[in-house]
């Protein structure tokens, strides 16, 4: 035979047609470059972004962002400088206590005297047709009586007393026969004045809403779009989808994508809730709103971006840990941990910014997402110490997302049994052959 003969080719031999390859591709192939890392981010924010529940979310936010501008207009436009107005019911009082009951009050006040009968007097104070009754009981003959709905207005009973005290008192001095300009000579008032060494101002009510929903924004994005990170992990692991598409990216650009992502849909939301804010603020008829309420809200935009970075790459480790559905909550608890305890420092933070340990929960990274933007809204924050606490949490987040990284290469093949995380974070010592 020749040596053409497949009989007589030998094993050795290659053969004329190979299979066509059924491994996956090799690192240098296209979708493993560094842009791969976009085509997941493209793919969560499409995938995600287009979810009911998302376009919900986003649609109420808008709206509430659009009613606290129009509220904070609308509010803005009171007359604050009018009188403060009361109605007070009168039942069988003489003509020298009504008149005074209508006299005696500040001239921020303006009260109007209505008379009624002792049978209308529940009615018209629970309807809210006066807001306080004044009877004088059995007949005209008794004791006075001050009704009220519930309880008390507090200015409003002091006028209403002291209209009553008043006219008790001239009736007294005309009975004891006193002088009436002497009496009046005791009872003037003292000249003194007040002052305040910190007076109230609207720049501190500003900076404490700002103060106190920068707050709730951090930990709402964080802790909501952090679990759904840990969430999307899980589903892919348990459903096998991870094995596909780690065949044609690297487990640091499947992690990077899946962080930008849904980081993405989670910064659009902070973005809108940032400028109602800014909105409402600028058209909420504050004065002199200091320059640090407004600087908090694109730093709040800044320190999100640097806590989403670090808690998302911890959730996604978390979530690379098990392989069911059902251990889902049972395994993100270590990650929601740091952010409760950053929750809850953040209070003490607004109660007192210019505390030891606002400033110090200001800079700690685990801490400062929470508690950095409240002292800035608060103008407790200084310069250097803004730059300190991004620097360290910039830092902070980059260390995570290596080690998150390289805990996702080991972790996110192995199924069954969930991994417990020193073990995870020791394969980072002592690789796996």
């Amino acid at each position: 035979m020749s040596a053409t003969d497949p009989h007589t080719r030998s094993d050795s031999a290659p053969p004329a047609v190979t299979a066509a390859p059924t491994t996956a591709p090799t690192p240098d192939s296209a979708t493993r470059r560094s842009g791969a890392w976009r085509l997941i981010a493209r793919r969560e924010i499409v995938t995600r972004g287009r979810s009911k529940a998302y376009r919900v979310t986003t649609v109420v936010l808008a709206i509430l962002s659009l009613g606290a501008v129009v509220a904070a207009a609308a509010f803005s436009g009171d007359d604050d400088d009018g009188p403060t107005r009361a109605t007070i019911g009168v039942v069988d009082l003489d003509e020298a206590t009504t008149s005074s009951l209508g006299e005696n009050a500040p001239e921020s006040w303006e009260i109007e005297v209505v008379e009624l009968t002792s049978d209308e007097v529940d009615d018209a104070v629970q309807n809210g047709d006066v807001d306080v009754a004044v009877v004088r009981t059995d007949d005209g003959d008794g004791p006075i009586e001050v009704v009220w709905e519930e309880e008390p207005r507090f200015l409003l009973d002091g006028i209403v007393v002291d209209a009553l005290v008043s006219v008790e008192r001239d009736a007294r001095v005309a009975e004891l026969g006193l002088d009436a300009d002497v009496v009046a000579q005791l009872d003037a008032p003292i000249d003194a004045s007040v002052r305040f060494v910190d007076p109230p101002d609207d720049s501190d009510t500003a900076r404490s809403v700002i103060a106190a929903l920068t707050i709730f924004v951090m930990f709402f994005a964080v802790q909501m779009y952090g679990s759904q990170i840990a969430m999307v992990v899980i589903e892919e692991k348990a459903g096998r989808i991870v094995e596909i598409l780690l065949s044609l990216v690297r487990p640091s650009s499947l992690l990077a994508g899946k962080i930008v992502g849904i980081g993405v849909l989670a910064a659009l939301h902070v973005i809108i809730i940032a400028a109602g804010l800014a909105a409402a603020l600028a058209v909420s008829g504050f004065q002199d709103v200091p320059l640090s309420a407004y600087a908090s809200l694109p730093l709040l935009f800044v320190v999100f971006v640097l806590a989403f970075a670090m808690f998302g790459s911890f959730f996604a480790l978390v979530g690379s840990l098990v392989s069911r559905q059902e251990d889902a909550q049972q395994a993100i608890l270590p990650a929601t941990v740091p952010i409760f305890i950053g929750y809850a420092l953040s209070f003490q933070a607004l109660s007192s910014p210019d505390s030891t340990l606002a400033q110090v929960t200001a800079v700690v990274p685990i801490t400062s997402p929470f508690s950095l933007p409240v002292i800035t809204a608060q103008g407790e924050a200084s310069t250097w110490l803004i730059a300190l606490a991004l620097a360290l949490l910039a830092i902070t987040a980059f260390l995570v997302v290596r080690l998150a990284a390289r805990v996702y290469e080991f972790t996110l093949l192995r199924t069954g049994t969930r991994i417990p995380l020193t073990e995870a974070l020791r394969l980072l010592v002592r690789p796996p052959a």
